[in-house]
């Protein structure tokens, strides 16, 4: 029997990331940072205060940020160079 098939449902499963129900990724654009939160520019509405990870520490306006959680609470995990 081919592998073929169970690589592929491996494959999918990773690129289709997280099914927990309720729990989002999103992209957005830096408006504003300081050391412990980021202001985020989401489809046109600005979240203010997303507590981010230490991976996010010197975020500047301008660069584009990947946020997990579940709307309205956000977590900056990463930006994106």
């Amino acid at each position: 029997m081919s592998a073929m098939p169970s690589l592929a449902a491996d494959l999918a499963d990773i690129v289709a990331g997280p099914s927990a129900p309720g729990v989002s990724i999103a992209y957005g654009t830096v408006v504003a940072a300081d050391s412990r939160t980021v202001d985020v520019r989401i489809g046109g509405s600005v979240v203010a205060g997303i507590c981010m990870t230490t991976s996010c520490r010197g975020a500047a306006p301008g660069q584009r940020a990947i946020l997990i959680g579940s709307p309205p609470l956000w977590t900056a995990i990463g930006i994106i160079a």
